[in-house]
């Protein structure tokens, strides 16, 4: 095989077009490549960092609910304790104040019936009093007719 100098010119013409594209072309190239990888590296550091203090404020906030709806969760209770001690108070209150009505209602209701019964012995005895001298006649004495006579 016959080489002539178009391959070696060829040749040259080659290694120099490279020589010339790395110079550049390729090293500009690859100098943008390796700090774009360079930034690309410094930002998922940076976001693992963050990430990390992410956790830690996460965690932080969900003890802070967890006391805080612990303390809530006493203080109802301590409520509702109030309240149920209050609810008894007023209710005893209540009753005592129905029974204490209520006593004095009968009470009220055995004087009325006494004096009622008062009364009807009177008109009894003024009855007996009529009828006896309707049916005996005027001169009956009816003196003998009282209260005590109507109780037996």
């Amino acid at each position: 095989m016959e080489f002539d100098a178009t391959i070696i010119i060829a040749a040259i013409s080659f290694v120099v077009f490279v020589l010339i594209m790395n110079g550049i072309f390729y090293a500009p190239l690859l100098k943008i490549m390796k700090e774009r990888q360079k930034y690309v590296e410094i930002n998922f550091n940076n976001a693992e960092e963050i990430k990390e203090q992410t956790a830690v404020k996460n965690k932080y906030r969900e003890e802070e609910l967890s006391k805080c709806r612990e303390e809530a969760r006493e203080k109802i209770t301590e409520q509702n304790n109030i309240f149920k001690q209050e609810y008894s108070k007023r209710l005893k209150e209540y009753k005592d104040e129905v029974n204490t009505d209520i006593s004095n209602r009968r009470e009220e209701m055995k004087k009325s019936a006494y004096s009622a019964k008062e009364i009807l012995k009177e008109d009894i005895v003024s009855i007996a009093k009529d009828i006896s001298q309707k049916i005996l006649g005027s001169d009956v004495n009816t003196d003998g007719i009282n209260k005590t006579k109507i109780e037996e």
